[in-house]
């Protein structure tokens, strides 16, 4: 999702993925334009956050809610399964996107009130690994 819609504690994080999504979106097109749309395919996963540790401390906005890996994988194989070019998860982070068509500082006002602004504040992620880099603690 950060690759869709973007949120304070996550620029650079988000600026990856939106060059992510971006990357699917080109070769797609040029798969297409080149005649190679019928049996070469791209799927771009886009979940919300999953419960793997990596996001340790963040927080819900509403009407998401924290993904498990198991479902994760399993609508990845779905998707796949199916020639889905796009996928985002939960299948409610499609309303927060479409959101996006909004002006954007009705958008930054709905994302606020939702708790987007807020997701970060306590995270914590995998702080402990900076544990073991030497001369890191």
């Amino acid at each position: 999702m950060a690759g869709l819609v973007a949120a304070p504690g996550l620029s650079d994080y988000s600026a990856s993925k939106y060059g992510a999504v971006a990357i699917n979106d080109a070769v797609r097109t040029e798969l297409d334009k080149n005649g190679h749309s019928g049996y070469i395919k791209t799927t771009c996963i886009c979940p919300y956050f999953i419960s793997t540790g990596m996001f340790e401390g963040v927080k819900n906005a509403f009407p998401m809610y924290i993904l498990t890996p198991e479902e994760v994988v399993t609508r990845i194989v779905a998707a796949i399964q199916q020639d889905e070019p796009l996928v985002i998860l939960p299948w409610r982070g499609n309303l927060i996107y479409l959101a996006r068509l909004l002006p954007v500082t009705l958008f930054d006002k709905m994302a606020k009130a939702m708790g987007m602004h807020s997701q970060m504040s306590d995270f914590v992620g995998r702080g402990d690994l900076l544990k073991k880099i030497p001369g890191k603690h």
